[in-house]
């Protein structure tokens, strides 16, 4: 029986396995052939033989590129942890030098981050993998459980996910206090400090990447029974203070884009008069890339520019 399975495994072409991978995460034929140094051609014979050997579509046209058929989604986990384990079979993270490295990768995160960090991370990517490709997509105020258990993407980074689920793992990158901003000539905020009762009457800005009304403010104002008055939420920081500069709203927001912004827009920074937690900025990947050479040296990248920034 078991010389039976091992001619049935023999039979298999696993070289095949990074070209269901790539589809699957490029979900297009053109990026896949680039991502893989194949044509065209060669990768559509492939996809021909992968198809044979599983027995399935794998991968259907759709307008934009190709999409998984239910069994191609079954197979993903499984083929990357796969791939995962031959390469570190003849590839330990320890010998894993980035130059050689190629492919894209994809960072979930928020404007205010892609603002604080992206110049300096792109600069130590491209010195250190010079053929790596780095994507930001916005995290929409959750963390992108599904895309990451996919291999969608590879990294999510921000201040908001709470208890990360099972089968993802988490580091702390940084902390960063809130600020209150408002434009340098407001009527009634100036000087050097915002009083509590300068903030409850004012009109606000909430920065709402999930479309609501209730912030971390103004949870902590609640819970002194008092209320501030919110009048518009925004899904970007630098909308916000665009927005900020040219209106008597205020905002609150993290203090070192505060800082670094205030002059170029025309703003005061204050203290919050309120008491709130700074944000505890995390990182977030699946347990199945934890040990990928090239998933390991995209989180110490990230954690190395994130300590310069703190």
């Amino acid at each position: 029986m078991k010389a039976i399975q091992i001619m049935n495994i023999l039979s298999k072409d696993l070289n095949l396995l990074p070209v269901f991978q790539a589809l699957n995460e490029e979900r297009n034929v053109s990026r896949a052939a680039k991502r893989l140094h194949l044509s065209q051609p060669a990768l559509s014979h492939a996809l021909q033989r992968l198809r044979e050997m599983f027995d399935d579509e794998l991968f259907v046209r759709v307008a934009r590129g190709v999409a998984p058929t239910p069994k191609a989604l079954a197979l993903a986990e499984p083929v990357d942890q796969m791939l995962t384990q031959a390469r570190e079979l003849w590839l330990g993270v320890d010998d894993f030098n980035p130059k050689n490295a190629s492919g894209r990768l994809v960072i979930a995160a928020t404007d205010f981050l892609e603002q604080i960090f992206a110049v300096e991370l792109i600069a130590k990517v491209r010195r250190e993998a010079p053929n790596v490709q780095i994507l930001f997509r916005n995290t929409v105020g959750i963390l992108p459980k599904a895309e990451m258990e996919k291999g969608q993407i590879d990294l999510a980074i921000a201040g908001f996910f709470g208890e990360v689920p099972e089968g993802f793992q988490e580091q702390q990158l940084m902390q960063y206090p809130y600020a209150t901003v408002a434009r340098a000539k407001h009527p009634e905020i100036a000087g050097s400090t915002l009083s509590l009762e300068q903030f409850l009457k004012a009109e606000h800005i909430l920065v709402s990447l999930q479309g609501d009304f209730n912030g971390v403010i103004d949870r902590e104002l609640a819970a002194k029974k008092l209320q501030r008055r919110v009048v518009l939420g925004v899904s970007s920081f630098m909308a916000t203070l665009e927005i900020v500069s040219r209106s008597d709203l205020i905002a609150t927001i993290p203090k070192m884009m505060a800082d670094r912004q205030a002059k170029r827009f025309g703003l005061n920074v204050f203290a919050p008069p309120v008491k709130v937690a700074p944000i505890q900025m995390m990182q977030v990947w699946h347990t199945r890339t934890t040990r990928d050479p090239l998933r390991v040296w995209l989180r110490k990248v990230v954690a190395d520019v994130a300590s310069s920034n703190n």
